[in-house]
């Protein structure tokens, strides 16, 4: 191997090394929260913004109707046209005890951005609790992310979130990509670095919403609206406004991608919005991931050609698996997933070069979601 080969290749894992190992640190940093002594707690809103989830939002409502908290729900319909609002209405109606709203998006006004802060500015609790419709959370989801906040003060509360676990190859190499992204966001958090979230469970308060929402970073792109919250939070108040709440109640679940199709377009739909990023922190970690595995691919393809390349391949790869795993393996355990480690080295196979794919496709062409299509423009 040449000197310069061998110096970038260097270069390359430590820069790997160091990133994996902030985020890695940072989960470990972060405390398991116990709130069964907190106390007092807020008013809370819980918002969903729905489109087309007639098959799973009768599921996510009765889960709701089980909650050990009081709070005021809100569901925001965008447009529906598949019965969605007609089931939320007859599941609802049948029970009066609980204090719901239902919205529905006046014409001209489309999208989830616009379906949540309809929800958030119709909402009257001082803590605004955010999931979507086709997931399912636990009867203390709510008291969760309640007594944390309670003890905690955070401006911006980031929850756990994990795919069900179904069979397949798949269904398991998104899952376990999607507990490297939790893991990943949830480390950063750990870290003082707060970098991504996921809207799926998220909780923050209504009036630094209301504070920054006219001047918050991304509002010209469709997708987004959790990571850019985050981010306009942690600029105006500071990283340490930002939490992780580590507790299994307050896990929230969502269904995996049915086929390969709908996995591509969620992933191009994810980094399609990294065009508008603006912090430090999250643009250094994109670079930092998407280059080190192009060059992985790189010298895969070239040691094809020339074997000294394929040196450089095996020693990042070997990095690359030996310094996923700690973080990797706390995760799955946390979310009672353990058995997706199985899949890690033969889906590494697909992801290394999914990475790289979705890192340009996802900035050069638009996707589509929920029957929309998006271009690049307005991604």
């Amino acid at each position: 191997m040449t000197d310069s080969l061998l110096g970038l290749t260097i270069l390359f894992c430590l820069g790997y090394i160091i990133l994996i190992g902030i985020f890695t640190a940072g989960w470990f940093r972060i405390k398991d929260f116990s709130f069964q002594e907190v106390a007092g707690r807020p008013s809370v809103s819980v918002i969903v913004a729905v489109r087309n989830e007639a098959r799973r939002i009768g599921l996510l409502i009765g889960d709701l109707l089980k909650q050990e908290a009081s709070f005021e729900l809100i569901i925001v319909d965008d447009h529906s046209d598949d019965g969605t609002v007609e089931v939320v209405r007859r599941i609802l109606e049948k029970h009066p005890g609980i204090l719901y709203r239902l919205l529905k998006q006046p014409d001209g006004q489309t999208g989830k951005k616009a379906a949540i802060e309809a929800g958030i500015r119709a909402s009257r609790g001082e803590l605004v609790v955010t999931t979507d419709g086709d997931c399912r959370v636990g009867p203390l989801w709510v008291t969760a992310l309640a007594a944390f906040y309670a003890r905690y003060h955070h401006k911006f509360i980031s929850g756990p979130v994990c795919y069900e676990n179904k069979k397949g190859f798949l269904a398991s190499l998104s899952s376990l990509e999607f507990l490297s992204l939790v893991g990943t966001g949830a480390g950063a958090i750990g870290a003082g670095m707060p970098i991504m979230c996921n809207g799926a469970n998220l909780a923050f308060e209504k009036k630094v919403y209301m504070e920054i929402a006219a001047t918050m970073q991304g509002r010209e792109y469709a997708s987004g609206d959790d990571v850019f919250l985050m981010h306009g939070i942690k600029s105006g108040y500071g990283p340490q406004s930002i939490g992780f709440v580590k507790n299994p109640a307050a896990i929230v679940v969502t269904e995996p991608p049915r086929n390969l199709p709908a996995f591509i377009n969620q992933r191009l739909r994810w980094v399609s919005k990294s065009r508008g990023y603006a912090d430090p922190a999250t643009i250094t970690t994109s670079l930092v991931i998407f280059v080190f595995h192009l060059f992985l691919l790189v010298f895969l393809v070239a040691g094809c050609f020339h074997p000294v390349f394929l040196t450089s391949f095996f020693i990042m790869l070997a990095v690359k698996l030996i310094a996923d795993i700690p973080i990797l393996h706390a995760v799955s355990g946390f979310m009672g997933q353990k058995r997706l480690l199985w899949y890690y080295l033969p889906v590494q196979a697909i992801y290394i070069p999914f990475v790289v794919f979705a890192g340009l496709a996802g900035n050069l062409r638009g996707y589509s979601w929920k029957g929309r299509k998006k271009r690049r423009k307005e991604a």
